[in-house]
């Protein structure tokens, strides 16, 4: 989260958004920060002419200045404005295991969503990022995965999957020759995890 302050007077047109998502913003007379924070999760999703990417954009702009829209109870999936977060592919995995609604998802945990897509965590990831855009979260495992982790970058999280290195604990494990060891992830993003380890090191009393 940044350490933006919230100023309720903040104006849409000043933050650097879309000219598209602005001018649907504006025909909903959505003019400032804090009108666009009174909005649930499915109200700004029915904005007519928002788009796909104006709605990522804008709840990435809720996470920079701290402010939560709310997911509401929801209707199944057939009516939901909110299927144009999730891939068809993911509404069929969620049917398939006897999920209806977007409200059931965040009743089950992230270690479940792995069983579902069989131990695929390229798929899982995924799918936790198109839930993550959406707001809708799922309960973490008591070790939690590596693409749970926001502040890791994806090249980082790509690199540590494709050599086994799934959860939490296994990276807070690991010696920097083990990570310079790791193809692709380079002296940059080598540090980046040494930093992480570094401020997380207490991670590991819990884990």
């Amino acid at each position: 989260m940044s350490n933006h302050t919230f100023h309720e007077n903040l104006s849409i047109d000043g933050l650097s958004l879309p000219v598209r998502t602005v001018h649907a913003l504006n025909r909903a007379q959505i003019t400032t920060l804090d009108q666009l924070q009174t909005l649930s999760i499915q109200e700004l999703t029915q904005i007519r002419g928002i788009g796909k990417t104006g709605i990522q954009t804008l709840l990435a702009l809720c996470e920079q200045y701290s402010i939560h829209l709310p997911l509401k109870p929801n209707p199944p999936f057939s009516q939901s404005s909110l299927l144009r977060f999730l891939s068809r592919k993911t509404i069929i995995l969620f049917r398939k295991v006897n999920i209806s609604t977007l409200e059931d998802i965040p009743m089950h945990s992230t270690e479940e969503l792995v069983q579902w897509c069989d131990g695929n965590l390229f798929r899982a990831s995924e799918i936790y990022k198109e839930l993550e855009l959406a707001g809708i979260p799922t309960h973490a495992s008591k070790s939690p995965f590596i693409f749970e982790i926001r502040s890791l970058s994806p090249i980082c999280i790509s690199s540590l999957l494709w050599h086994g290195i799934d959860r939490i604990d296994q990276l807070m494990n690991m010696s920097e020759k083990e990570l310079y060891e790791i193809r692709n992830l380079g002296k940059k993003r080598v540090e980046e995890l040494l930093q992480f380890q570094k401020e997380h090191h207490d991670l590991l009393s819990v884990l």
